[in-house]
C-alpha cells in the first residue's frame, strides 16, 4: 500500500509526546496524600446489620502493581462489621489542593466492582472509570479503552458504553495475533465524514483502514504494552489509533488497521493549531 501523498506531512499535526502513563498521576498525589496522613481512621460501628455512615474518618488501601498504599480520608455509604460495604464515596484530600475521590461500589473494606476514581493533582485530571478488584484498578477491555481516552495522549476522549459492551463481547479480538480471526467478523463499511458528523457508526463493528503513521510510540500500560498511533488516510483525515500490544509499524509506515472507531477528539499540534483525530481501538494491524 503506497500513499505518497502524505510522505509530505509536516510538524503541523503532530503532538510532543508526554505520555500521562496509567500511575505517574496516581503516584504523585498518592506520594502527597500519604506525606500528609496520619493515624485519624475513626473506627465505624461493628455489628452484621448493614448501616450508612457520613463522613467517617477511615482508611482504605490502594493497589498499583506489587505496591499497595494505605490513605487515610473520609467515607460516606454504607458498613457492615465497620467495613465499607455496598455503594459509598472515599475522598481523601492532600497539599496544595489535590483530591482523590472513588465513587462505586465497595466489598469488605476495599473498592470491589464499578466504580469512577477520580484525581485531581497540580492541575491535571485523571478519570478511572471501570472495574476494581481489591483495590486494584482491573478494567475491562472496553473500559480500558475508555480509561487510555483519559491519558490525553492525542487528546481526551470518551467511549460510549454500546462501544465498550462491543469491545467486551469481543474482547478475544483486542488483540489478535491472527488475520483469520478478523475474517469471521464483520467489516463495517467506514466513512470519515459521517463519523465527524454523528460520533457514532449505524452499526457499531470492525473497519479496515489503509493508513500512514504519522508518529508511533510505545509504553508499558497495566501490565502489557499499548501501542498509540498518529495516522492518516489518503483524504487528509486523521486518526488517534490505540492497540494493547506491540507492533512492528513504525514512523512513516503505510500499514492495514482493523479497528472500532470510537469517538472524535483534537489536540494542540507543535505549531500551535489543532490537529482533530478520529479514536480507533485496534484490534489487528499489518
Amino acid at each position: 500500500i503506497t500513499i505518497c501523498c502524505l510522505k509530505g506531512y509536516g510538524d503541523n499535526y503532530v503532538k510532543n509526546r508526554h505520555m500521562k502513563k496509567a500511575g505517574v498521576i496516581v503516584l504523585s498525589l498518592l506520594m502527597v496524600l500519604l506525606s500528609g496522613c496520619g493515624s485519624t481512621a475513626q473506627e465505624t460501628p461493628k455489628n452484621d446489620t448493614p448501616s450508612t455512615v457520613s463522613d467517617y474518618d477511615i482508611t482504605v488501601t490502594m493497589v498499583e502493581g506489587t505496591d499497595t498504599y494505605d490513605i487515610d480520608g473520609k467515607y460516606t455509604g454504607e458498613v457492615v462489621n465497620g467495613k465499607p460495604q455496598g455503594v459509598g464515596t472515599f475522598e481523601a484530600d492532600g497539599e496544595n489542593g489535590s483530591t482523590y475521590t472513588y465513587e462505586g461500589n465497595f466489598s469488605n473494606g476495599a473498592f470491589n466492582g464499578y466504580g469512577v476514581t477520580t484525581i485531581i493533582n497540580d492541575g491535571e485530571t485523571l478519570e478511572m472509570s471501570g472495574t476494581y478488584t481489591n483495590g486494584e484498578f482491573t478494567p475491562t477491555t472496553g473500559e480500558s479503552f475508555n480509561y487510555i481516552g483519559q491519558l490525553d495522549l492525542f487528546g481526551k476522549s470518551t467511549i460510549s458504553d454500546a462501544v465498550i459492551e462491543y469491545i467486551d463481547e469481543n474482547e478475544n479480538l483486542f488483540p489478535t495475533a491472527t488475520n483469520e480471526a478478523i475474517q469471521s467478523s464483520d467489516i463495517q463499511d467506514f466513512s470519515s465524514k459521517q463519523f465527524n458528523k454523528t460520533r457514532k457508526q449505524d452499526q457499531i463493528g470492525l473497519v479496515k483502514l489503509d493508513l500512514y503513521a504519522v508518529q508511533v510510540f510505545e509504553d508499558d500500560y497495566l501490565g502489557g504494552k499499548l501501542t498509540y498511533l498518529l495516522a492518516a488516510d489518503d483524504d487528509n483525515n486523521y486518526y488517534a489509533l490505540y492497540y494493547l500490544d506491540s507492533t512492528e509499524v513504525y514512523n512513516e509506515d503505510t500499514f492495514t488497521a482493523y479497528a472500532i472507531p470510537c469517538s472524535t477528539s483534537s489536540f494542540d499540534n507543535i505549531s500551535g493549531g489543532t490537529t482533530n483525530v478520529i479514536v480507533l481501538a485496534a484490534c489487528y494491524i499489518e
